[in-house]
């Protein structure tokens, strides 16, 4: 290969790879709309409602969301268990961890929601309305 031929090949590698990375930057960070219950004990189940869980839109032909790989719902820095995990919602059950009140975030194909709290209740305990 020539030195002509190789530099040319060099600049369209990095054009396509400058693109690739212009494509991922579109993608939008995962949103936390709400955590229902907004409290829980540990083992309880508890579902996130939002957007770009998957890291892209969800189409339009897919009633309730689309269904995705998935990636990681933190309480604070326990890992919540996934039953399912949709772009615009996600079921989990609560991780074991001291009462009180955490933040819930959603990490997704290595983009991070912004924090929502969340208060983790004595185990065996419930919600007083």
């Amino acid at each position: 290969m020539s030195s002509s031929s190789r530099t040319r090949w060099i600049a369209a590698l990095a054009a396509l790879m400058a693109a690739a990375c212009v494509g991922e930057e579109d993608i939008p960070l995962p949103r936390i709309g709400a955590v229902v219950p907004a409290a829980a004990a540990p083992g309880s189940s508890a579902a996130l409602t939002g957007a770009h869980f998957c890291g892209e839109a969800a189409g339009d032909d897919e009633p309730g969301g689309t269904i995705c790989a998935g990636g990681d719902v933190l309480f604070g820095t326990a890992a919540a268990e996934v039953v399912t995990w949709q772009d615009d919602r996600i079921d989990v059950v609560v991780p074991a961890g001291p009462p009180g009140v955490v933040d819930v975030v959603v990490v997704a194909e290595g983009r991070r929601s912004s924090p929502v709290s969340f208060r983790i209740l004595e185990p065996g305990s419930r919600l007083r309305r």
